[in-house]
This record gives C-alpha cells, sequence and structure tokens, in this order.
C-alpha cells in the first residue's frame, strides 16, 4: 500500500503549488482534479485517482478531491454536491484504507484574495466573484473530514519545511 495525500483549499490557497512540490519532493504521482464542468456525478473520478496507491504502485497526491464538492457547490453550483454523502463515505472509506493525510491549505484570506484577483484579471478563475470565494473560504475554515488533516499556509512556510514535518507527525 502506497500513501495518499490530498490537498485541499480553496482557490488562492496554494494548493497546487504546494501538490506540485510535494510530489517533486516524494516522487509521487500528482492527480489534479479540476472543476469538472458540465459533470453530474464525479466519484468515479476520485476513485480511479487513489487506485495506484492502493494497489500499491506508487504514492498518489490529489490536487483537490471530494472534499471540495460541498464548499463549491453551495457557493457555485447553487448546491449540488455531484458525490453526495453516501459517495463521499465511500470515497473516505478508500481513503483511510490508505495511509491518507489532508493537507489543507488555508493561508489568511487576504492572501487567497489576492491570489484569485490576479488570476481572475487574466481570465484563470474558476469562481465568477470574489464573493463566491469569501463562500468557499468561509466552508473551508468550517471543512471537517475523518481523514487525518493538517494546515498548510503558503505564506508562512514556503520551502514547505514544516508542511514536510506535519505531515511526518501525521503519518
Amino acid at each position: 500500500m502506497s500513501r495518499l495525500t490530498i490537498f485541499e483549499g480553496p482557490d488562492g490557497g496554494g494548493k497546487s503549488v504546494a501538490a506540485e512540490a510535494w510530489c517533486k519532493a516524494t516522487g509521487a504521482a500528482r492527480h489534479h482534479h479540476p472543476a469538472y464542468t458540465g459533470l453530474s456525478e464525479i466519484e468515479s473520478i476520485y476513485h480511479l485517482s487513489m487506485l495506484p496507491a492502493a494497489l500499491g504502485l506508487c504514492d498518489v497526491v490529489l490536487d483537490r478531491c471530494w472534499l471540495s464538492e460541498v464548499p463549491y457547490g453551495r457557493a457555485y453550483r447553487d448546491g449540488a454536491d455531484r458525490v453526495g454523502d453516501a459517495g463521499r463515505r465511500r470515497l473516505e472509506a478508500t481513503a483511510r484504507s490508505l495511509d491518507t493525510v489532508v493537507v489543507l491549505c488555508l493561508p489568511p484570506w487576504e492572501a487567497c484574495r489576492s491570489a484569485f484577483a490576479r488570476r481572475a484579471a487574466v481570465g484563470q478563475e474558476y469562481l465568477r466573484s470574489e464573493e463566491q470565494l469569501r463562500r468557499v473560504y468561509r466552508e473551508y475554515e468550517e471543512l471537517r473530514t475523518d481523514l487525518p488533516a493538517v494546515f498548510h499556509d503558503w505564506t508562512v512556510d514556503r520551502d514547505m519545511i514544516e508542511l514536510h514535518e506535519k505531515l511526518r507527525g501525521a503519518r
């Protein structure tokens, strides 16, 4: 069995940068999960991305996962949750069977807002407004999961030394 590390958080939270750096440091395979616009059911996509770790083929990093469905569903898709409670339980059961840690990337609000504004200015943002981002950010502040989790703030730990120590302690 291999390790599964999930990087989760709001837009501008530093997930993708941290996930990419973690992959380079550990040799893990990275699966980036984008917004999947136009899809109504996405549970199987997440199961497939965990499969290499479940088979013991390699460590896997998920850059976003099913944990994003509630925050983004409430802020962007009129409450639509494309995984649902039963799907979430199945996905978390699979993740719990692996050596899994969730890295919740949640820097201060202003850092997320600034990153969002920079990307939105060049058309590289999924959310349509700062208000949607604020709703997503609040949802992540209250996010609950049964999976082991650590917090990461890229404004404080840019070289990821602290994150490495946190993950070692969480496993």
